[in-house]
């Protein structure tokens, strides 16, 4: 065949191509007679799978992924190390890194060559991934199988936190009681960018980490030894800075022979408020608004959440950050905080902005089209992005009437999804909404959303206002309820990951689905100013 080829392209004056059709051909019988001595000779070692030399050869690999094993196995053969998980069973058994596998090949989202295989394997190891096969990847909650008895009695975990732009670290009693914390911020780096540069956040953190971590522990006045576990966000966030926590927490854990946890740092805000208030039992429904992320979900246990809702573009925050920034606000401190304060000042009702979304039933949020309206407010005011407005009063309308619609469209989002569910998923012993993330601690965000809850007879909790934020405290609790529980993991087999979703998206039935979008719900009352 290769002959073939060689010969119409050299009619084709491709002449200079014919080297290199040799050097092929020569590679791939090469490769073929490697493949038949592996077979033979011996089998792979866990390095040489974890590149992608198994199975019937490199060319073939993505076979090896969808069929579970090697070509020259059969349904009978004996027990040995899955290329997948690496444990003893037949290879033609399925488990659990095998199903995820197929399921990213199937979808056509990630080949699982060379490191990526690997990380597969990782992943398998550190938790199960729950409702993949139904709602394809990226959507799965990880729900952790315990590695050991669940701890209890007294004890500390220092916590540390490098996922975005905020260096910290803490150390938290089994109690709640936080006996030290330290944390370093990089507004006033990142503020001449118009946004976080990764690579600026990296170096910042690299600079801190140590300082930060030793100010928490002295603190605390323990020192490694004295500490029984450590935590750290280990996603989702940016990677490079990600890693830096990690490897922190990473030389801790393994110079002083200490447990180590690796925390999402979404749950850290979810479970923040109970760290507080320990009164607050599972199941209880979660709204969740940061910089980041905004999301409805219920936690139905460490690690156990159905998300019900969340933004089909930009976050609460990006959305208060930006609209800050057009208002030629200063941001040094935070866009959220900044906007806060200006939209006291102002009218509520100066603006009819539309609320986002208001003929749909379900859960999502979007706010990109609130942003552009309130550029384009900006402009009819006679400012623009090089030139923000002059005049004051303007200005505080306009942030005034975005705070007041923005927030309408979170209390529409709940109450749908109080009503979702009570009436439709039949939970109608929920009695907590948890509000966390970032954007929990604007003061007027605080006072609607607990009017709104409270009107369906939920009480809504909230995390300090200090703690809303990212934070060490946290992390630190966190992996105070994962080890209650029995779980933990070994660091040397985990990767940071910078993409990590939380929760199973909840997927209505068509009939329940048509229901909703003609259901009128109602409103108790008009959103207080």
């Amino acid at each position: 065949m290769c002959s073939v080829v060689s010969h119409s392209w050299v009619r084709g004056r491709r002449r200079d191509l014919v080297p290199r059709i040799s050097m092929i051909s020569i590679f791939l019988i090469n490769s073929a007679r490697i493949n038949a001595s592996m077979h033979t000779a011996h089998a792979p070692s866990k390095v040489c799978r974890s590149m992608g030399w198994v199975g019937s050869g490199f060319f073939s690999y993505r076979q090896i992924t969808l069929r579970g094993g090697n070509d020259s196995a059969d349904k009978n053969s004996k027990a040995s190390n899955c290329p997948y998980c690496n444990k003893v069973h037949s290879l033609r058994d399925s488990c659990r890194a095998q199903r995820v596998a197929q399921t990213r090949a199937s979808q056509g989202r990630r080949t699982m060559d060379g490191w990526a295989l690997l990380s597969v394997m990782r992943e398998a190891k550190v938790g199960t991934p729950k409702g993949v096969s139904e709602y394809g990847w990226g959507s799965a909650s990880y729900n952790a199988e315990p590695s050991m008895e669940g701890w209890k009695g007294d004890f500390v975990v220092l916590g540390i936190e490098t996922s975005c732009d905020d260096t910290a670290a803490a150390v938290v009693e089994s109690s709640g009681r936080i006996l030290g914390e330290s944390k370093r911020t990089q507004d006033q780096i990142h503020a001449a960018w118009g946004g976080v540069v990764p690579g600026l956040a990296r170096d910042a953190h690299a600079s801190a980490i140590e300082e930060v971590v030793k100010e928490a522990l002295e603190k605390a006045n323990v020192t490694e030894d004295q500490l029984d576990a450590v935590a750290v966000t280990m996603g989702p966030g940016l990677e490079i800075c990600l890693r830096v926590g990690f490897h922190q927490a990473r030389d801790i854990a393994l110079n002083f022979s200490k447990t180590f946890v690796s925390i999402h740092h979404l749950e850290a805000h979810v479970l923040m408020v109970r760290q507080a208030d320990q009164n607050v039992k599972f199941p209880f429904l979660v709204l969740l608004v940061s910089g980041g992320h905004c999301q409805i979900l219920v936690a139905r246990g460490v690690g156990d959440y159905l998300m019900l809702g969340g933004t089909l573009d930009d976050s609460l925050g990006e959305a208060y950050d930006k609209s800050a920034r057009m208002l030629g606000l200063d941001v040094g401190g935070g866009g959220g905080a900044a906007l806060e304060a200006l939209a006291e000042k102002g009218n509520p009702k100066a603006i009819k902005f539309g609320v986002p979304m208001a003929k749909r039933k379900d859960c999502h949020f979007s706010f990109a089209g609130l942003k552009t309206a309130v550029r384009l407010a900006i402009q009819n005011a006679g400012g623009d992005l090089t030139n923000p407005l002059n005049d004051a009063q303007a200005a505080a309308d306009i942030a005034a009437s975005f705070q007041h619609v923005a927030i309408r469209h979170l209390e529409d989002r709940i109450e749908r999804a109080m009503k979702l569910c009570k009436e439709e998923m039949g939970m109608s012993d929920l009695k907590h909404l948890v509000v966390c993330g970032g954007v929990a601690a604007n003061k007027c965000v605080r006072s609607r959303i607990s009017d709104k809850a409270q009107s369906y007879n939920i009480t809504a909790v909230f995390p300090p206002a200090r703690l809303c934020t990212d934070n060490g405290v946290m992390v630190a609790w966190a992996a105070v309820e994962r080890l209650r529980l029995g779980v933990c993991e070994d660091p040397t087999e985990l990767e940071v990951r910078a993409r990590w979703p939380l929760g199973v998206s909840q997927v209505l039935s068509q009939e329940k689905a048509r229901s909703a979008a003609h259901t009128k719900l109602p409103h108790t009352s008009s959103p207080p100013a």
